[in-house]
């Protein structure tokens, strides 16, 4: 997720996951659970782990949330300051290495 939740007073993201520990939300069949959370370069990068689970089927995924709160969409093209972008993709490529996944 590249973007603030809140940018000059103007709404450009809502919080489409639960912002509590051990809280559900549903979206129709599936319920997404925070598990955990983290912040890395001073805050820029969130980190979030959810647990998903399809409430008919029974089978449980984990996933991961990157989410780098510098990205401004007014005025500038550009992060502020542009090293913390960088510092968001090593960590994107730790993860991958880590887990051993591919980045959808």
């Amino acid at each position: 997720m590249l973007t603030k939740f809140l940018e000059r007073r103007k709404i450009k993201a809502h919080c489409y996951w639960p912002c509590d520990f051990g809280e559900q939300e549903l979206f129709g069949d599936i319920s997404v659970q925070l598990i955990s959370m983290h912040s890395e370069d001073d805050g820029n990068i969130v980190m979030r782990s959810f647990r998903l689970r399809h409430n008919v089927t029974g089978e449980t995924r984990t996933t991961m949330h990157v989410h780098y709160t510098e990205w401004y969409n007014s005025h500038s093209s550009l992060p502020s300051p542009p090293l913390s972008l960088k510092a968001a993709l090593l960590s994107l490529s730790t993860l991958h290495n880590r887990y051993d996944c591919s980045l959808r």
